[in-house]
């Protein structure tokens, strides 16, 4: 269970570090975190992180 933690976490990062650097630079944060929690408890619909 750790290990798929750890995976998982390092996942949430390099996905919310691609976002940032691709176009999530000036966005508010919280708008930020609603998207990236919807991301991962719906299936992934990439539209809505735009």
């Amino acid at each position: 269970m750790e290990k798929a933690e750890s995976v998982a976490k390092e996942l949430g990062e390099s996905l919310k570090n691609k976002i940032i650097e691709d176009e999530f630079i000036c966005v508010d944060i919280t708008f930020f975190r609603s998207n990236l929690i919807k991301a991962f408890t719906l299936k992934p619909d990439y539209d809505s992180l735009k």
